[in-house]
């Protein structure tokens, strides 16, 4: 977002609630609480004064290559894919990104905005801005591949955990080769 941290037009806040940031267990355990996305944000408007605002940052999990570097039957790919299986299955779709937009207006929300932001899985682009978010995209990536994955792969799909570190051992690879040019949607 090129240094902003919010895009709602507020100049000064009087009160603001923020939700599943930051580090602590308190916020694994309020992720684990959101199963239900309208419910969640019919709650939150229905909890707001009139005139309020509120905003939501959430990153699909996917990959998009339009050049064809990065194809559908590549590693990421298949994390993806069984990644967004396992969390369907187990009723906590990590993929919630393209309903957003439909559930906040569902909640009441009015003038709901959405902005998409292009962010490299790597420092693939030559545009010196975008180079620097994938060179820091690709750190996160790197350690989120276990992280995201294990115990859906493990405790949903029945995998076993070398074939599951195995397999995020070729994804990781892929992630690191400087000529595939994927990316994600913010």
């Amino acid at each position: 977002m090129r240094g902003e941290l919010h895009k709602a037009p507020i100049n000064n806040p009087q009160k603001v609630l923020d939700l599943g940031t930051g580090t602590g267990i308190w916020a694994l355990d309020f992720a684990d609480g959101v199963s239900d996305w309208p419910r969640l944000f019919k709650r939150c408007y229905d909890h707001l004064k009139p005139g309020a605002y509120f905003e939501i940052q959430e990153s699909a999990v996917w990959a998009w290559s339009d050049d064809g570097t990065c194809p559908p039957d590549s590693p990421i790919f298949e994390l993806l894919r069984a990644m967004d299986m396992a969390s369907n299955a187990i009723g906590k779709p990590y993929n919630v990104y393209p309903y957003l937009r439909q559930w906040l207006i569902e909640a009441g929300f009015e003038d709901v905005n959405q902005f998409v932001y292009f962010l490299p899985y790597s420092p693939w682009p030559k545009d010196p801005y975008l180079k620097e978010l994938g060179k820091f995209q690709a750190a996160m990536v790197q350690h989120a591949v276990e992280a995201y994955s294990l115990r859906l792969f493990t405790q949903v799909l029945g995998w076993g955990e070398d074939v599951s570190k195995i397999f995020q051992a070729s994804v990781k690879k892929q992630l690191r080769d400087k000529h595939m040019h994927a990316y994600v949607k913010e």
